[in-house]
């Protein structure tokens, strides 16, 4: 509900005057003004910090936005379209508005234009004073007094005291300029918006200061300020700012705040109704109807605002693109109409008003030098010149994301939502280095926020620096434990320690939290595969495989599953079928290889080893496997001796010479190539080592070998 200090529409017929006496200062009653409309946030920190157990933040704000902040759209249009007295006085508004402003929001929404959003932002922001202001009226109305400077001054504290909220809120100023920016909005130099906000700080001091002496004036001159006023402003600006400055969350904050105004609506709503269904015939059938008082009825009243709210999770069930924009147009077009019909139909002035809320007589009007429909097109010029500017500016292309968050954090640099998506662009586009220090501001600004140490983790582990993204992601699922990106980081880290146990963990835990989570089922199956669970291990990659049917990867994983089982049939479709999703995918091709050389097709083997060696010149399983096949081919190709002699010899160059098996594949590629000596020489090098480690089965082969080769040593002689 908001209150505009302007003149009524038309005046009402003239009624009998009769002196009413407002029987308390209570709108409802004591306890009920103190739980709907005083002291609320002290109900409602509690509770959402309740559902924070069970739900994340954006689902808080999901369900918020529906039942709360679109469901309680609802009571406003009954009034307009129920109340015959009212949409007689303003037929025209309700008839045209909705059309008007619907065709307005198609044309956003089809064109994917974000300016008229960022407008009902801005606009959400006034409504919220608004209503504040309204209530303290009728708290000073119900104490007797109607003085004008007062009433200004109210104004003023709630435009002040809220936009200073606003300008003063890191992350809410941030998203501000950012979906500005977004908007085609013209950079600003942060010189300018530190300006804004000592500018706001000093106005706002001013005015509190003027506040503070006229209260004080009154209460000497005998006129003592409504104590109930004065509770709700400091509960309605304090809360204000607990959600947009205490609650670093600028979604969390909006969702508290909204829960606050929409408890206040709907209360004051059916306060009101109750006494217009009581005793004005000009209320309408459905309303005298539906608030006609009971346990029943209130139900049915909030089940209506509920069922209104709930059709803003349609979109999250309806697959059809075009439906969800028609749908957005429509919940753009119901928060547009709600502010504006608010902005008329519940003035405080006016002597309908007055008598629903049990006020006592009407306020004086102030005085209008213009004619009110031109007064009303001017109000809405405003509107149409910023929301056609907005939607000329980013129909005319606007520059890149990334460029308009930097000039963002330049000038909110306490803005760590931003930073974090500053960062996650430089990270999309690989460049790690750059987004590291975003990422540390953030978490300076935001300490305890797990989604900001995991990503810091995220990027210090690409980075190479496991310590610290180690400390990063545990410090991120300590403050959450339900954050699975954060657990497969971590395990990711502890597996490269070959913690493979904890790695398990952590894994189990992000999957437990995302059964979906591709790459924990992936990198679980790699484990367990790792382990020789390979039955568990074929799980996992199947699961991950039909989540994610174009990866590659755990198409090629359950392959090398099936070759370590032995059924090759299905290891060679399956590692066919990820390098037709991945032709880059090393891991295929070399196992690929594999599965040839087992099968005797040696020269498909090879060509798939050197497919690897394109790719990794340095990889040693396919050197190690080239050589070996080339050397022990029973009909070898042209050049195969000297081929499997550079292949194993690279492998050595790459590998300690106590890698004994890379040694007995050079040796083996010696002898093919007629170079006994080298051979001998490498083979009786294996042979001591294997004896020195005590390796009999080694050593027994070994000294099979290295006779073979002296035979072929002494042929050679």
């Amino acid at each position: 509900m908001s209150v505009t200090p302007s003149r009524p529409a038309a005046a009402p017929p003239k009624r009998a005057a009769t002196a009413f006496v407002p029987p308390s200062a209570w709108i409802r009653g004591r306890w009920s003004d103190l739980a709907l409309f005083i002291a609320t946030p002290l109900l409602i920190v509690p509770i959402v910090g309740l559902a924070r157990m069970r739900l994340s933040i954006e689902q808080v704000a999901i369900y918020v936005t529906a039942f709360g902040a679109m469901g309680h759209h609802l009571p406003g249009m009954l009034r307009a379209y129920g109340d015959r007295e009212l949409f007689r006085r303003f037929r025209t508004r309700f008839l045209l508005a909705p059309v008007v402003l619907l065709g307005v929001a198609l044309w956003f929404t089809f064109y994917e234009l974000d300016g008229l959003i960022l407008v009902a932002v801005m606009w959400a922001t006034w409504h919220a004073w608004m209503q504040v202001y309204g209530f303290l009226r009728i708290y000073e109305s119900k104490s007797g007094s109607s003085d004008a400077r007062t009433a200004r001054l109210d104004l003023l504290m709630c435009a002040g005291w809220f936009i200073s909220g606003v300008l003063f809120s890191p992350t809410r100023l941030g998203q501000l300029l950012s979906d500005f920016y977004k908007c085609g909005g013209p950079y600003l130099a942060p010189g300018l918006v530190h300006a804004a906000q000592w500018i706001a700080a000093l106005l706002t001091a001013v005015t509190t200061a003027a506040f503070i002496a006229n209260t004080l004036n009154l209460a000497r001159r005998g006129h003592s300020p409504s104590r109930l006023k004065l509770l709700l402003l400091v509960s309605s600006v304090g809360f204000w700012w607990y959600c947009m400055i205490a609650v670093n969350n600028a979604i969390l904050g909006v969702a508290l705040f909204e829960i606050f105004h929409d408890v206040q609506y709907l209360a004051i709503v059916w306060q009101f109704n109750r006494r217009r269904a009581e005793g004005a015939p000009t209320a309408g059938g459905f309303t005298r109807f539906l608030f006609r008082g009971g346990g029943v009825m209130l139900g049915l009243y909030l089940g209506l605002v509920f069922a209104y709210g709930a059709l803003g999770l349609l979109p999250r069930i309806i697959d059809a693109d075009a439906v969800n924009r028609v749908l957005g147009a429509l919940f753009v077009t119901s928060g547009l109409l709600h502010f504006y019909y608010d902005g008329f139909i519940w003035k405080v002035r006016e002597r309908a008003t007055r008598e629903g809320l049990g006020l006592a007589t009407a306020a004086a009007s102030e005085p209008w030098s213009l004619p009110r429909g031109a007064v009303h097109v001017l109000k809405w010029l405003p509107f149409a010149a910023v929301v056609g500017w907005f939607g000329w500016a980013q129909a005319h292309g606007v520059p890149p994301e990334t460029e308009r968050l930097e000039h963002v954090v330049a000038a909110v640099p306490d803005a760590w939502q931003s930073q974090l998506m500053l960062a996650a662009d430089y990270l999309n586009a690989g460049d790690t280095v750059r987004a590291l220090p975003p990422l540390q501001a953030a978490a300076r600004c935001a300490p305890h926020n797990a989604q900001v140490q995991s990503r810091l983790g995220n990027a210090l582990a690409r980075m190479g620096r496991d310590d610290d993204a180690a400390l990063a992601l545990t410090r991120a699922t300590e403050l959450d434990p339900h954050l699975p990106d954060a657990h497969v980081d971590l395990a990711v880290i502890l597996a490269r320690r070959d913690l493979t146990h904890s790695a398990e963990e952590h894994y189990r835990q992000a999957l437990a939290d995302d059964p979906e989570h591709v790459q924990a089922l992936n990198n679980l199956g790699a484990l367990l595969n790792a382990r020789g669970a390979l039955d568990d291990a074929a799980t996992c990659f199947q699961s991950s495989s039909r989540l994610d049917p174009r990866n590659a990867e755990p198409v090629a994983n359950l392959g090398i599953v099936r070759l370590r089982q032995r059924r090759l049939d299905e290891a060679l479709a399956l590692l066919q079928q990820a390098l037709l999703l991945d032709s880059e995918n090393v891991g295929a091709h070399l196992h690929l290889g594999v599965v040839f050389a087992q099968q005797g097709r040696l020269d498909l083997a090879n060509d798939e080893y050197r497919a690897v060696l394109q790719r990794q010149p340095d990889s040693l399983p396919a050197l190690n496997s080239l050589a070996w096949n080339l050397a022990t081919m029973p009909e070898p190709p042209d050049g195969a001796a000297d081929a499997a002699v550079t292949a194993a010899e690279r492998a050595a160059g790459i590998t300690s010479r106590r890698d004994l098996s890379v040694l007995q594949i050079l040796a083996a590629a010696y002898a093919a190539a007629g170079r006994f000596d080298e051979a001998v020489a490498v083979a009786e090098h294996v042979l001591s080592e294997a004896q020195l480690l005590k390796s009999a089965a080694l050593a027994a082969q070994m000294s099979e070998q290295l006779t073979r080769y002296r035979a072929g040593q002494s042929l050679r002689q």
